[in-house]
């Protein structure tokens, strides 16, 4: 098996959206090591990130909340690390209530 280190993902959702960051492709494992979220607003912002088991967008649940509601302050970052493995088919999803000037961008490997 070989292991790929890469970024995985970026997005900046629009407002109230939940969007897929990275979506585990078939016959692949990943292991997520960072995610950074950056606010390019001048006001704070909320958002939310989860894990999704074997789904995608739309399959959010409580349990698979990473960041929940969480605030970023304006022109402000905030790194994740993490080491989530992940099966083919896991989602990490984000969304945040207001704005489309937040960043998610996810950093981890593949293994393939």
């Amino acid at each position: 098996m070989a292991e790929t280190v890469k970024r995985l993902g970026a997005t900046s959702p629009a407002a109230d959206t939940t969007t897929a960051l990275y979506t585990v492709p078939a016959s692949t494992m990943a292991v997520l090591s960072t995610i950074l979220v950056c606010n390019r607003s001048s006001v704070s912002e909320e958002f939310y990130l989860w894990h999704v088991d074997g789904g995608g967008v739309g399959a959010e649940a409580i349990a698979d909340a990473i960041a929940f509601g969480h605030t970023i302050d304006p022109s402000a970052s905030i790194a994740y690390r993490l080491g989530i493995g992940m099966e083919a088919t896991d989602s990490i999803t984000c969304r945040t209530t207001s704005a489309t000037s937040v960043n998610f961008i996810a950093w981890g490997s593949e293994i393939a």
